[in-house]
């Protein structure tokens, strides 16, 4: 068992895997053998890849030399999602990549199972005593390598994904990534936000440190100029038009409460450019544009133990066969700026800490094998990544990323234990539309919307696919537990 490591934030979260990864190493895309398409890439580049069912698909290797290669280590080609559950979100990957993109998914239902934007500009970085670092091991092109951290261990229990920096410069600094995830409350854990919080070691508390973010105009999905502005500490990012329109914002917190120090921010052309800004400046940013591709955002603190960069995004509007079944956080929350403001007051109440540990803690303090409460522990994060919380308050899941069939009984019943003690509501929503759409002869169908070759007409919710031999009667033990655990069903 790995450690348990602690931050003003959290009490104390148990890890229970890891991964080092250093600038030296090499990694590369290699086809094997599959028949699951999970539209994989590395730094921004997609591999070949075909119809939902191929016989290669390109997986992540690292390079041992010419002829060897090995299994990446772990946080590498997958690592903890992070964002609003069943609302987007991202991975922050162990070399401080951000993979998996899905803040926006306003292009139609398939742009959430096996649809994502990939691009290899996201970067964030650090300064300490007029030491600029790189939070990522292989940096963008046009990006100095030296600015590279050295070595990053990582680490990632869901909703935390953590990064343990290794280099002279930084040496002791420790970045915990995490959104807010609260059992039996989905609608609080659909907050559209992650949280970036830089721990500094103690010998640096009272020193000057600056903190870097550059976010990629193409997580708008091309949607044209960004637009940039700063309002009540927060900077705002604005793109798009019609379905495609949308927000990030971002705001800071020092020892989990609002800095005193302003934001500042630059736009450019090239991510390069906007480090360079930083770099030159001390820490900060001009506040200026004088290009459309990257947003740089920057800032500088006289001192604290903890800084924190609240990454929120607001993409309202979400169409299918042209009609708008849109993202149920957009009943919650009216912009990204409010998005970020509420996630900035769970921070200061203990309310996300506290969520955060119960869950860690009903996964790992147990008797169970270390490799069992790993899984588990993670298993929250995978119901998130197939999901749609819709508008109006229903919530719909594909039945994997390379099948968009929607709530099939016979892969929904794999999911249900673990939504009937977590997430009840959620699960009786899905068995009242079995039992509502049924047909005169009792049977329950196999899907209902979508086909695993993808999606077409509109069709949610409705039955298609003839029942399969498990599906009435997973239908009929599903009503059971239900009955058993909550009276209902």
């Amino acid at each position: 068992m790995l450690a348990v490591i602690g931050t003003t934030v959290f009490a104390g979260i148990t890890f229970l895997n890891s991964g080092t990864v250093q600038s030296a190493d090499n990694y590369s895309l290699y086809n094997v053998h599959s028949i699951e398409n999970e539209d994989y890439s590395y730094e921004g580049v997609f591999g070949s890849r075909g119809e939902w069912k191929v016989w290669s698909l390109p997986y992540l290797y690292k390079n041992v030399d010419n002829n060897t290669r090995s299994v990446p280590p772990s946080g590498m080609r997958s690592s903890v999602p992070l964002g609003g559950f069943a609302s987007g979100g991202i991975e922050l990957r162990a070399d401080g990549r951000i993979g998996d993109w899905g803040t926006s998914l306003n292009n139609g239902p398939e742009s959430h199972f096996a649809r994502k934007v990939e691009d290899n500009n996201w970067m964030m970085g650090i300064s300490l005593n007029s030491k600029p670092v790189l939070v990522r091991t292989h940096p963008p092109s046009g990006v100095d390598r030296s600015d590279a951290v050295s070595k990053m261990t990582y680490r990632g229990s869901f909703p935390v994904s953590q990064l343990l920096l290794e280099d002279s410069r930084v040496d002791g600094v420790t970045l915990n990534a995490y959104s807010h995830f609260e059992m039996n409350s989905p609608e609080n854990s659909a907050l559209p936000a992650v949280n970036f919080e830089y721990s500094f070691p103690g010998a640096v508390v009272s020193d000057t440190k600056a903190v870097f973010m550059n976010v990629p105009e193409s997580l708008f999905r091309l949607s044209g100029v960004v637009s940039v502005r700063m309002e009540d500490s927060t900077v705002i990012m604005s793109g798009g038009v019609n379905n495609t329109a949308g927000e990030f914002a971002v705001t800071v917190l020092v020892d989990g409460a609002p800095s005193s120090s302003q934001p500042t921010w630059v736009q450019s052309d090239s991510v390069a450019s906007n480090w360079n800004e930083f770099k030159t400046l001390g820490g900060e940013l001009p506040n200026q544009k004088s290009g459309n591709g990257q947003v740089g955002i920057a800032v500088t603190v006289p001192s604290g133990q903890n800084v924190t960069f609240i990454f929120g995004y607001y993409f309202p509007t979400r169409y299918w066969d042209g009609v708008d079944i849109g993202q149920y956080y957009s009943t919650l929350w009216g912009s990204a700026k409010e998005v970020v403001k509420y996630s900035a007051t769970n921070i200061a109440s203990g309310k996300t800490a506290a969520a955060i540990t119960a869950w860690n803690r009903l996964c790992t303090d147990n008797s169970l094998p270390d490799w069992l409460k790993d899984a588990l522990t993670q298993t929250g994060g995978s119901l998130g990544k197939t999901s749609m919380f819709l508008k109006d308050g229903r919530f719909r899941q594909f039945e994997s990323h390379s099948c968009a069939q929607m709530e099939p009984p016979h892969i929904h019943f794999y999911r249900a234990l673990l939504y009937t003690h977590v997430f009840p509501t959620l699960e009786q929503q899905t068995l009242d539309m079995y039992a509502t759409v049924m047909g005169p002869d009792g049977d329950v169908q196999e899907s209902y919307g979508c086909s695993c070759g993808g999606c077409g007409k509109f069709d949610l919710d409705v039955p298609n696919g003839g029942p399969r031999g498990d599906d009435t009667s997973l239908f009929l033990i599903d009503n059971y537990m239900n009955y058993k655990w909550h009276g209902k069903s």
